[in-house]
């Protein structure tokens, strides 16, 4: 896919007209082609527009739908990690923002 320069074309799936369903289908596609690959994780960050897109887009959906929820904030001011709802998805959404 690298080699074939099909990052950038999954890329242009994610802002895009298309359905959910495609969009979710290229983020998953994204997903696993950087998983463990730096060639592929300096592509889609190199490519323009996606750090934008995902501050304008992801931003607020992954804090309201999974940060807060799964922070144990609910529980009180100093959330211990035992009080995390689900620790696994909340450290993933964490290294969304990284």
């Amino acid at each position: 896919v690298f080699y074939l320069h099909g990052i950038p074309k999954l890329l242009r799936l994610l802002p895009g007209d298309d359905s959910e369903e495609v969009q979710r289908a290229a983020a998953g596609a994204l997903r696993n082609l950087v998983y463990q690959n730096n060639d592929n994780k300096m592509e889609v960050k190199e490519h323009q527009g996606i750090k934008e897109h995902l501050c304008r887009e992801g931003f607020s959906v992954l804090t309201d739908n999974v940060l807060v929820p799964c922070s144990g904030l609910s529980e009180g001011d100093n959330p211990k990690d035992e009080l995390l709802a689900d620790t696994n998805t909340f450290h993933n959404a964490t290294g969304c923002l990284r």
